[in-house]
């Protein structure tokens, strides 16, 4: 299965894919559950700019109440109240293009990273691995404990790292359970395939007939002398 590849006028899931490995779209596409993604919550980015939707819209009805009241001509008038209509048709489609620009922005959990991609015209994504996170905790404030979004933050053993806090996130906690789950799946032994346990035995059961010989060697790397050990097939006696 190859990578998608995202054009300009791809949609948030194409460019998405083109943001993960061949392992971890195997696991989106059979939707395991190990991979999860969000983009920041909808009802956030509305509270945060419903201040300057609502001062336009108090300012078109102020100026229209004045405009009204003031001019005698209704020709005028009509052709006042329709152009703050239309400027209140511009603000509102502007807002409804900003929100669904927040779609290509999206919290990625894969079993080994977490991937934070962003952009439209210019394309950025970030991924650290779990290895490399000290710890994860979530903050949310009044209004996000109310509508349930709040902020991730990510804290590494590299002070400088750009890969910073998941903004917005909704369903925090949730969002917060995922990633502590797979972190401590790292976290657990292994199990041994198949093919790799009868190997395992294959070898032990060669050493202990004498099959195979292990023996200390000093190898000489550049000007440093190397212990190790070595692995050498015996020889079988000769009739």
């Amino acid at each position: 299965m190859a990578r998608a590849q995202a054009s300009f006028f791809s949609l948030p899931d194409t460019v998405m894919r083109s943001h993960l490995s061949v392992d971890e779209l195997h696991l989106l596409n059979v939707g395991d559950p190990s991979i999860f993604w969000e983009s920041p919550s909808k009802i956030a980015f509305v509270i945060r700019h419903w201040i300057q939707s609502a001062l336009v819209l108090i300012a078109l009805v102020v100026f229209a109440v004045v405009v009204l009241t003031q001019v005698g001509s209704s020709g005028i008038r009509s052709v006042i109240v329709g152009l703050m209509l239309m400027v209140f048709a511009v603000e509102l489609a502007v807002f409804e293009l900003r929100l669904f620009f927040r779609t290509y922005l999206r919290y990625i959990i894969t079993p080994t990273r977490i991937v934070r991609m962003d952009g439209i015209i210019d394309r950025r994504s970030a991924s650290i691995e779990w290895s490399k996170i000290n710890d994860v905790s979530d903050h949310l404030g009044v209004l996000g404990q109310f509508f349930d979004f709040g902020n991730i933050s990510i804290e590494t053993a590299n002070e400088n790292s750009k890969f910073g806090e998941l903004i917005d996130v909704p369903h925090p906690r949730k969002f917060l359970e995922q990633i502590n789950q797979t972190r401590q799946k790292l976290d657990q032994p292994q199990p041994i395939n198949d093919a790799a346990l009868r190997a395992l035995v294959s070898l032990e059961r060669l050493i202990s007939e004498g099959g195979l010989l292990i023996h200390e060697q000093e190898v000489i790397q550049g000007d440093t002398l190397r212990k190790g050990w070595a692995v050498a097939r015996a020889e079988s006696p000769r009739s």
